[in-house]
């Protein structure tokens, strides 16, 4: 499943998609693959929320 984490480094909101099988390996799948997990001093950057990535099929479904 694809997850959208929002989060912040220094001042900037940002979003990054990243599959994994639940929002707990989607936190650390964050943190071991993205060069803006840490910004230039360090520091880590703080995450906002996760939430799941709606499929192309909830997407058009008229159910």
């Amino acid at each position: 499943m694809r997850y959208r984490v929002h989060y912040v480094v220094e001042k900037d909101r940002l979003t990054a998609e990243i599959e994994a099988a639940s929002p707990a390996e989607a936190v650390v799948k964050f943190r071991h693959t993205r060069p803006d997990a840490e910004d230039r001093n360090g520091r880590r950057s703080q995450v906002l929320s996760i939430s799941p990535e709606p499929s192309v099929d909830e997407l058009t479904s008229f159910d």
